[in-house]
């Protein structure tokens, strides 16, 4: 009865020592993915920022030499 609840205590650890290292990995490949979204975010809002150069910025330098 004893060797058999000693058994079960260790099967329990190590059924909860392998869930643990599978949230930690969930819990990776989260923060992975948020900082990839938070870079996303970061390049289309500079996009969005964006001024295109005047069409006759050309002429313009021209003429100012």
């Amino acid at each position: 009865m004893q060797s058999s609840l000693i058994n079960q205590e260790s099967l329990e650890s190590e059924i909860v020592k392998k869930v643990d290292r599978q949230f930690d990995g969930l819990k990776n490949i989260i923060d992975d993915q948020k900082k990839n979204a938070e870079n996303t975010i970061k390049n289309l809002e500079s996009v969005l920022e964006y001024k295109a150069p005047p069409q006759d910025l050309a002429k313009e330098t021209l003429q100012m030499l």
